[in-house]
């Protein structure tokens, strides 16, 4: 279930391998645009702190020093978005990220935390996976960040392996390499401005169809009780009634995925977020 401070504040991830530019361009946006508010790297830090760098640990203190990073990633997270309602947090990684570190795999890390890829994916809003210039031969290593150990084709590796885990989020965008870091941050801020725009349009629409039979067509809706109702073309009287926080909850979701669609969920979630805030 979602928090209350979650539905205020838009998640957006910024993934993808070292030297994907995730810490350049996302600083560079929160600088330009105030609706953003930057969620730093929490790996760079852990690192820092202790000094070392992935490839130097061994076994036990690589996974210590991931589940560190998870800590600090979503405490990072909470307290941000507590800090700025409304805002869209920009995140530089997502707890996903950790996935391609943990030295047994994937599987391993969620068993390990608790969790699962589904459970991490729905943590965010928006993903935006970023191709590593190493992709196009340009790669400074420790050069512009003294905990990064990958050389250029594990770079590309670990951009790779952020796909896969990263692509299954609905709302999931990718930005290819550019040679020049100007145009990699136009790419990316005119993706984030239209996320903006289509989630606002998104919000507005207070009414979805279907057609229940041959001869009855079924309406949902959000009206001003506030809440949600659903019911067939000549019975509105008869509707079945639903709280915003029951379909937050999930309590809708098989009903209107089955009589709907996917997408007709999805759009009604966003229409509901934006009316709790």
């Amino acid at each position: 279930m979602s928090s209350c401070s979650s539905w205020l504040t838009k998640k957006i991830v910024l993934t993808g391998g070292p030297g994907a530019g995730k810490s350049v361009i996302a600083a560079e946006i929160v600088r330009r645009d105030a609706r953003f508010v930057l969620v730093p790297e929490a790996a760079t830090q852990v690192y820092t702190t202790l000094g070392t760098t992935w490839d130097r640990l061994d076994l036990a203190n690589r996974k210590e020093a991931q589940r560190m990073i998870y800590r600090l990633q979503v405490q990072q997270e909470t307290r941000i978005a507590g800090e700025n309602p409304g805002k869209y947090l920009l995140l530089d990684r997502g707890t996903i990220d950790g996935a391609t570190y943990w030295p047994d795999g994937p599987d391993a890390y969620w068993a390990d935390l608790g969790s699962s890829l589904e459970q991490e994916l729905a943590r965010y809003d928006q993903v935006i996976w970023l191709e590593t210039a190493a992709a196009l031969g340009i790669y400074d290593g420790a050069a512009s960040n003294t905990v990064r150990f990958e050389d250029a084709a594990a770079a590309v590796a670990s951009g790779e392996s952020l796909l896969s885990l990263w692509s299954g989020h609905s709302q999931f965008h990718r930005v290819a390499a550019h040679h020049e870091l100007p145009k990699k941050v136009a790419a990316v801020e005119q993706l984030l401005l239209d996320v903006i725009r289509w989630t606002k349009e998104a919000a507005t629409q207070t009414r979805w169809e279907c057609r229940y039979s041959s001869c009855e067509m079924m309406y949902l809706e959000i009206d001003g009780k506030p809440g949600v109702r659903m019911y067939l073309h000549h019975s509105p009287a008869s509707a079945d009634r639903y709280s915003f926080q029951d379909v937050l909850d999930g309590k809708l979701d098989a009903e209107v995925r089955n009589l709907f669609g996917e997408e007709t969920l999805k759009s009604l979630k966003r229409a509901v977020k934006h009316r709790m805030r």
